[in-house]
């Protein structure tokens, strides 16, 4: 049984499972992970809302594949941990003006992913937020939502995975990327192996950081220069504090408008509390799955 039950309202099915196996079996893994899909296929994919800008509250919508898990990605996605195009967001068709991107975790709920292979979860399991896209100095704000991925059991859909979406806003997202990318810059200067990114990795298998992880989080006052315990569960990885101090919001998916909840002193729904799963990335292939 699915574990969030309550999310499953949201699913939409414009195909049945046949359809959809005989449609996916002509694409390509390498065209899948690139996001280059045939047109019948695009037809057949849901538009859900994922998120609502906190400043103008544009609904920001895409056709998702929830059917099963699949190589691709949403658009704007910031999971590869790349630096962004200097004219990102400006030149971009972005939700709205204050639209800095998307970062998605896929939880298994100890599911074997057996229809794909391979299957790369490089952010890990267990939602987080980067702390530099929430800066203290620039107006900002995250919203989370879930949406229930399915797999094909016996042609049935059967909802068992879960997408976690935390999406990023502020009033001036280019001057938060151009932030970041400078301080990114320090760090390079003094280690020649460190490769500069947009969102913050998930921490190393099992549940320890890297000291390249530790100064980063030091630099950036996530974690105190005197104290080197993972700060994940703590900080980033605790939804509630984000929430209550007013950073992190959610849609409300008891309503099917999906109202927008965000504030100080907010209080997220349980769903979204003590979320259990594997937080370091990893890779499933040749039935073994392999910390990354």
């Amino acid at each position: 049984m699915y574990i969030y039950p309550q999310l499953e309202t949201q699913l939409k099915f414009y195909c049945n499972p046949s359809t959809y196996l005989d449609m996916i079996s002509g694409l390509s893994f390498r065209r899948r992970a690139q996001n280059r899909f045939d047109q019948a296929y695009e037809n057949i994919l849901p538009l859900y809302v994922y998120a609502e800008c906190p400043y103008c509250y544009t609904k920001c919508m895409e056709k998702i594949d929830t059917y099963s898990i699949m190589p691709g990605r949403m658009q704007f996605s910031l999971n590869t941990g790349s630096v962004l195009p200097k004219d990102y967001p400006q030149n971009y068709e972005v939700p709205c003006n204050h639209y800095l991107g998307v970062h998605t975790f896929l939880n298994l709920h100890n599911n074997i992913p057996i229809e794909t292979r391979p299957f790369n979860n490089i952010a890990g399991e267990i939602p987080y937020i980067t702390p530099w896209l929430l800066p203290d100095d620039i107006p900002a704000q995250a919203i989370i939502h879930a949406l229930p991925i399915c797999r094909v059991v016996n042609d049935v859909f059967i909802p068992s995975y879960t997408q976690f979406i935390i999406s990023y806003f502020s009033l001036a997202p280019r001057l938060i990327l151009d932030t970041h990318y400078a301080n990114e810059r320090k760090i390079s200067e003094e280690d020649s192996e460190y490769y500069p990114r947009t969102v913050l990795l998930p921490h190393s298998y099992p549940n320890t950081l890297s000291d390249r992880i530790i100064k980063i989080l030091q630099r950036d006052g996530v974690l105190p220069l005197e104290n080197q315990q993972d700060p994940f569960d703590g900080y980033v990885h605790n939804l509630s504090l984000w929430a209550r101090n007013g950073n992190l919001g959610y849609l409300d998916y008891s309503q099917k408008t999906l109202d927008l909840k965000i504030g100080v002193n907010l209080a997220l729904p349980n769903l979204y509390l003590d979320i259990k799963g594997k937080g370091y990335a990893y890779s499933w292939n040749n039935n073994k799955i392999q910390p990354l």
